[in-house]
């Protein structure tokens, strides 16, 4: 995994796009390099400078900036020269180790990113590491994970592509949030993402009930039985009854993290 520095300076982001879902994919991509999860360098291979012109081309000023701080162009000059040019010249300056990614990737914003590509590929750059299947051993290279997972799964709240009771249905297979102990549900999705495992949370939550269904992820896991489907990635009937006996959360969890040991996503 690359891993760069996280920032030093608060995290601001908002997205201006009208779609929830496109919302969520850009907030989670800003934090993600904020936290150092993703580099400069892992941008740009994801993103080569056809993309980048391509996200710039309704803002030429911002396009001749662009040329400015990566080839010293002056920007009256700069903002005369075409899209193809644009991506000529970048692309000359990356291959001879002359252009600083950090000044290409700085200046693009999520938001024009999500414009100019698909948005699976977007979710394929956040995650091509598989970072949630880090655990505490890995340092701080962990809690760089968690506070991703933490992230993605309060923006998917907020932008109301999940809810609570969404989020404690996919964990225990049924509306049972009252067997969760009260001070895991009052923290948050913080507490969420210290106490559960960080695949479990990823991918069933994350993966299961946001990125799946927009379409961003692979294809859902074959299930020709019905019954051999993992529990989680069944969902849970609203008049289901509760069951009579009391379950731990821990049972529930070393349950989970057994069934989410099937193929990463």
């Amino acid at each position: 995994m690359s891993f760069a520095r996280p920032s030093p300076e608060p995290f601001h982001f908002r997205s201006a796009l009208p779609d929830p879902r496109l919302r969520f994919l850009a907030s989670v991509v800003a934090f993600c390099q904020h936290r150092g999860l993703r580099t400069p360098a892992t941008f740009l291979r994801h993103f080569p400078p056809a993309d980048l012109a391509a996200a710039l081309d309704s803002a030429p000023e911002l396009r001749a900036l662009l040329m400015e701080r990566a080839t010293g162009m002056r920007r009256e000059i700069a903002i005369h020269k075409s899209p193809a040019s644009v991506v000529s010249d970048l692309r000359l300056g990356l291959e001879h180790g002359q252009i600083d990614p950090t000044q290409l990737t700085e200046l693009i914003h999520p938001d024009r990113l999500l414009a100019a590509v698909e948005p699976f590929r977007v979710w394929r750059f956040i995650s091509e590491d598989k970072f949630w299947l880090l655990d505490a051993r890995d340092g701080a290279r962990y809690q760089q994970a968690r506070e991703v997972v933490s992230h993605a799964l309060q923006r998917a709240l907020a932008e109301g592509l999940v809810g609570t009771i969404d989020v404690i249905c996919a964990l225990t297979s049924g509306p049972v949030d009252h067997r969760l102990p009260r001070e895991l549900l009052a923290g948050g999705t913080e507490a969420l993402a210290t106490h559960v495992p960080l695949a479990v949370l990823w991918r069933v939550v994350i993966v299961d009930l946001v990125a799946r269904p927009a379409g961003w992820a692979t294809a859902p896991r074959a299930a020709i039985d019905p019954s051999r489907t993992p529990r989680y990635l069944r969902r849970p009937r609203s008049d289901r009854p509760l069951p009579d006996d009391d379950v731990a959360i821990d049972a529930v969890i070393d349950q989970l993290v057994a069934e989410a040991a099937i193929s990463p996503v």
